[in-house]
């Protein structure tokens, strides 16, 4: 999946302008920049809820237009910012929305898929739940499992699958970000998912992501691993503050406030 000289305007403000960037199927890319960089709006694109005002999102060499809706939601999915709804369902009923696209070509293991996906985000146990009485992080991760019950199984073309995270870590506890992170690392490596996520924290960044792209005013400042792109000078640059580059206990690269 990739934005090829791609830019995006809403109301009259350019949000991006003339981006290019590749993201590769089974690696784990986060999205860096200060607020307003246009990394929600980058997101965007690459789910088709905007279209490019100039330039192309392709995926699989076509261009993103090209791909029909329901073909694409079942191998592509979206976690959003807001996580809210406007209905009391359950923490099962809004995981169960994940299995939608397939309605019509259930997999042979449909019955499994939503209480895995339920597991794998650690809400099993509030299955039962109406969503909107829970806290900000268990919200986050009930809808977190409804995505990754969307693209659970790989499609029969064999064509790539892609989770896109728009701050996913935003309404977590320290536990849980990293949970969440280490497991989308291994949906990218063990299963062969895209992952695109939008991050704040440069370190969870630097711990977890194969890829940083960071934006600024618009534009793809840099992009590559992170531990070369998310260097002092670049730090200063964008965010004005000042690192110190550690190793952490687990020999992790790690920025400091100086």
């Amino acid at each position: 999946m990739s934005l090829n000289h791609a830019s995006c305007q809403a109301g009259g403000a350019t949000l991006l302008r003339d981006v290019s960037v590749a993201f590769e199927a089974g690696r784990f890319a986060a999205v860096l920049g200060p607020n307003g960089a246009g990394k929600s709006s980058l997101l965007s694109l690459l789910s088709g809820q905007r279209a490019p005002s100039a330039g192309q999102v392709l995926l699989q060499g076509q261009p993103l237009a090209r791909h029909a809706a329901a073909d694409l939601a079942t191998r592509r999915a979206l976690l959003p910012q807001d996580l809210s709804i406007a209905f009391d369902y359950t923490v099962q009923e809004v995981v169960e929305l994940g299995r939608y696209p397939h309605r019509r070509r259930p997999s042979p293991h449909e019955r499994d898929i939503v209480p895995r996906a339920m597991q794998a985000t650690g809400v099993g146990t509030l299955a039962h739940r109406v969503l909107n009485t829970l806290s900000g992080g268990e919200r986050a991760r009930a809808q977190l499992a409804r995505v990754l019950a969307q693209i659970w199984e790989p499609p029969p073309s064999g064509e790539s699958r892609w989770l896109l995270l728009d701050e996913p870590t935003a309404a977590l506890d320290v536990h849980h970000q990293h949970a969440v992170l280490r497991q989308a690392r291994i949906w990218a490596h063990r299963h062969g998912i895209g992952v695109v996520a939008v991050l704040h924290d440069l370190n969870l960044a630097l711990r977890y992501a194969d890829q940083a792209v960071v934006v600024q005013a618009g534009q793809v400042l840099a992009e590559g691993p992170p531990a070369t792109v998310l260097d002092v000078a670049t730090v200063r640059r964008v965010w004005q503050v000042d690192v110190h580059p550690v190793r952490d206990g687990e020999g992790c690269l790690q920025l400091l406030m100086a």
